[in-house]
């Protein structure tokens, strides 16, 4: 199978990106061929809602790094979101990526399971109500498959996910893809 990773933090060494590792981990193990985007570190505009791509070849007017993943995104069979949790929701730079699957749309729906892995300093679980809840909505709209979902709360440190049973359960679900 085809993953794609896609992140949401600006950190390399985010617990975010700990989990994102683990899955990795897992689904290479595993035989998957995967591929890791990491959104922040990338220059990628949120969509204008300017409707250019819905004509012509359907590229988007913005010269900037979403070319880069357009195509990854397409060719996934799974995809994992992977961010921190910034005021109850989805890192900007991870949004402006899902905001820009406006301009693939047509092409993407259906046939693809998902993923998200949720970390934030909050001890609440429900902190994450939102983003899970976002994310599902886009994902029955698409009319993909959300697999799994991992939430680590309780992190206030880059390290503070090292040992937490959160990293192991997404370990498990890189390994154990859904067919």
């Amino acid at each position: 199978m085809h993953v794609l990773v896609l992140t949401g933090s600006h950190r390399r060494h985010s617990n975010s990106s700990a989990l994102a590792e683990k899955f990795i981990e897992g689904a290479t193990t595993a035989g998957h061929q995967v591929k890791r985007f990491d959104c922040a570190l990338h220059n990628i505009g949120g969509c204008l809602g300017c409707n250019f791509c819905k004509k012509g070849d359907g590229s988007c007017c913005q010269k900037d790094d979403f070319a880069l993943v357009r195509q990854d995104i397409l060719d996934a069979d799974v995809i994992v979101f992977a961010s921190p949790i910034y005021y109850y929701g989805l890192s900007a730079q991870l949004k402006a990526v899902i905001d820009r699957f406006y301009a693939i749309d047509e092409k993407i729906h259906g046939h693809k399971h998902v993923y998200l892995l949720l970390s934030y300093a909050d001890t609440a679980l429900s902190t994450a109500d939102a983003s899970e809840t976002h994310v599902r909505a886009f994902c029955q709209y698409l009319d993909w498959n959300v697999k799994g979902v991992v939430r680590a709360h309780s992190l206030t440190a880059e390290n503070d996910i090292q040992g937490r049973p959160e990293l192991e359960n997404a370990y498990a679900m890189g390994l154990n893809l859904a067919r």
